[in-house]
Formats: C-alpha cells, sequence, structure tokens
C-alpha cells in the first residue's frame, strides 16, 4: 500500500495551518520595526544629503534673495519633512520666502512622535560648514532630536539626535 491515509493528511495540514497562525503576527511586528528602522536611516541621510547639497554649493533659483545654504524642517505629529533652500539668509525654514527642494513623505507605518519643541529646523551654510539648529519659533538649539514611532505599536522608537556640528546619531 502506497500513499497517505486521510488522518495522516489532515494532521499535516493542520500543523502547516497552526505554523502560519504563529508566523503572521510576528512577521507584522518585524514589518513595523523594520519600517521604524528604514524611516531613521533615511532621515539620516537626507540630513548628509542637506550638508552635501550646501558644501558643494548646489545651485538653486531663488524667487527672492540669494541661496545661503540648504537645509531641513520637521515637525511633530507630521508624515512628511521638508528639503528646503534658506533664500532669505535667517538660518530657518519660512515656507513663503525659502525655495522647496523636496517634500519627503514619511514611510506609512511610521509617524514622528515629537521633534524637539514642537519643531525642528537644521541649516547648514558653507564654507566652514556652520550648522544652525533652531525650533519653530526660531530659538537657537544646541541638539535637538526626533522621535519616530510605529503607528500600530508605540513600543517601537528610534530617536534621532542632531548636535551643533551637525553630527547625527540614531538610537
Amino acid at each position: 500500500m502506497k500513499g497517505f491515509t486521510l488522518i495522516e493528511l489532515l494532521v499535516v495540514s493542520g500543523i502547516v495551518v497552526l505554523l502560519t497562525a504563529l508566523m503572521v503576527p510576528s512577521w507584522r511586528a518585524g514589518e513595523g520595526s523594520l519600517a521604524v528602522e528604514r524611516t531613521a536611516a533615511k532621515i539620516g541621510q537626507d540630513i548628509r544629503r542637506t550638508t552635501e547639497l550646501s558644501l558643494h554649493a548646489k545651485w538653486f533659483d531663488c524667487a527672492a534673495g540669494k541661496i545661503t545654504g540648504y537645509g531641513l524642517y520637521i515637525t511633530s505629529n507630521s508624515t512628511s519633512y521638508t528639503i528646503f533652500a534658506d533664500c532669505n539668509n535667517n538660518q530657518r525654514y519660512d515656507s513663503a520666502t525659502d525655495g522647496l527642494v523636496e517634500t519627503v513623505n514619511i514611510e506609512g507605518p511610521v509617524t514622528v512622535s515629537s521633534v524637539t519643541n514642537g519643531a525642528f529646523g537644521m541649516v547648514i551654510v558653507p564654507p566652514d560648514p556652520a550648522v544652525y539648529l533652531k525650533d519653530g519659533s526660531g530659538a537657537t538649539l544646541t541638539s535637538a532630536n526626533i522621535v519616530l514611532v510605529a503607528k500600530n505599536n508605540s513600543s517601537l522608537t528610534r530617536t534621532i539626535t542632531i548636535n551643533q556640528k551637525g553630527v547625527v546619531s540614531i538610537q
């Protein structure tokens, strides 16, 4: 006699269903964790990109004024952030006068939980480079934190810290 009995097929099918049921929730949790990691790395790369744009004196056609540097602006509870050209030389983001380089959307399952003082902007001015960190009101900061959180699991977080020298660390 060759072949499988009905009981053997049911047992094997039951084991496959059980393993699948155990794997799917773990896979979803891992997906949120990876999304937070990717988003933190992307923001870190974009901060470095603003430095590169400034140091290479990347040309930008400002509607009014002259470009002095490039920067990044992000607010709490947001799903995007802005890379901009500082056209009015005030070392902070002004949507009316500064040039929009790019608006970057944050990955779907991730949100910005908090930012130092509710909003954070940094501008890098060549040739030194001088790094200016400011909150939404324009007050100068010595360092800033951006906290990312997975929307479906608030325990999955990453904190991006930027200091006055432009050093970025992700924890």
